[in-house]
């Protein structure tokens, strides 16, 4: 008969529970406790997916711009030299100006310019980023016309160009000034009326690095101000560069946001193999604008990032992307903001409590088999 004593009923016991303990943790994994909805779809087995702004395409890649009108995006790039301020660039001329003229009219975008025709760019000059507005054409073959734009969200900065908002002089300028800013906090609303020949607008400045901007427009008979007869037939937005700019028209009775970063986003995201020392993981970047884009996609672990990837995505189009990250103990990969939390698939409880686990359960076992076998001799 195998007798056995207290000391080796011990051990047994240990090693049982040991290898409980290990079974159980190499076939349960430890979740997070928290997850986020996604932004971007990610579909693999041990991550959650979250969001991280500060990461995101838009934040990453600075110097980018769009507008987005409904379901539209178009990317653009702002006009000027990076000199000219913007009262330089506009050079808004009236009677008692330096030069002056009777026109009241911007002189310095002629080359934007166009009769029955509103349009808006962004402008990089020596006073920082900044948003232009011009109606009409100077001396142009336009009959003049009328518009009134509610802006929101305008960061702290001013309208440095009026066009047309001035001293009135009836011995040397003129005896009217008909157009209405109305400025308060973030928001203004302006209203335009401009004969034919000439022009209207504005320059506001300091918009900065980031952000977003809405325009609601009404022109014509939907305008405050009717006072010509003339009708605006086109709203566009100009970008590019000065000696060949681009124009792209949008929709005069929808609203516009206008902000900075791009049109691409990461849309998919899925990260695999995180059982060993390094993780896959798969991005989609996708293009929502008309035009293509280069982008740089940062890949961070813990919000540091490791790698970059440079992407060019043509218009309306999406290119997925594969690599090999080493996690190097890290909880979270994100690519281009759209970031995942990294579980173990073979973590648990064993890997966690040092110097237990299934090798030291069996080294426990076969020392109690021996133990008992000594004992029947």
């Amino acid at each position: 008969m195998i007798r056995i004593n207290r000391t080796t009923l011990a051990v047994v016991g240990l090693a049982l529970v040991t290898i409980g303990l290990s079974v159980f943790a190499v076939g349960t994994p430890i979740a997070d406790a928290t997850t986020e909805p996604p932004a971007p779809t990610a579909d693999a087995v041990g991550v959650q997916p979250q969001v991280s702004d500060n990461l995101s395409l838009t934040a990453y890649n600075d110097g980018t711009y769009s507008v987005k009108q409904g379901d539209r995006c178009i990317p653009i790039t702002p006009l000027g030299d990076g000199y000219q301020t913007a009262e330089e660039y506009y050079d808004y001329r009236h009677p008692e100006t330096n030069p002056s003229s009777y026109m009241y009219s911007s002189h310095g975008t002629t080359h934007l310019q166009e009769g029955d025709t509103s349009r808006l760019f962004l402008h990089d000059g020596g006073d920082g980023l900044n948003l232009g507005i011009v109606h009409g054409e100077l001396e142009g073959s336009g009959d003049g016309g009328g518009a009134t734009f509610v802006f929101s969200g305008l960061p702290d900065g001013e309208w440095a160009v009026t066009d047309d908002q001035y001293d009135i002089d009836t011995e040397n300028g003129s005896a009217t000034n008909d157009d209405v800013w109305d400025s308060r906090a973030d928001a203004s609303r302006v209203s335009w009326t401009w004969a034919d020949g000439r022009t209207d607008g504005g320059m506001y400045t300091g918009l900065g690095d980031d952000f977003s901007i809405t325009i609601s427009p009404a022109f014509n008979d939907a305008a405050d101000l009717q006072l010509n007869d003339g009708e605006i037939t086109d709203w566009q937005v100009v970008s590019g560069d000065d000696r060949d700019p681009q124009t792209t028209s949008l929709d005069m009775t929808e609203p516009i946001e206008l902000r900075s970063g791009g049109c691409t986003a990461v849309t998919a995201l899925d990260v695999e193999g995180s059982s060993g020392d390094s993780v896959s993981v798969n991005a989609t970047v996708t293009n929502q604008g008309d035009a293509e884009e280069t982008v740089t996609v940062p890949i961070a672990l813990d919000g540091e990032v490791v790698d970059e990837h440079e992407l060019t995505v043509a218009p309306n189009g999406a290119v997925t992307f594969n690599a090999s990250v080493s996690i190097d103990g890290a909880e979270t990969v994100s690519v281009g903001g759209a970031s995942a939390s990294i579980e173990p698939d073979d973590g648990g409880f064993a890997s966690r409590l040092p110097g237990f686990g299934v090798p030291v359960a069996l080294a426990a076992l076969v020392f109690v088999l021996a133990l008992g076998a000594r004992q029947r001799r």
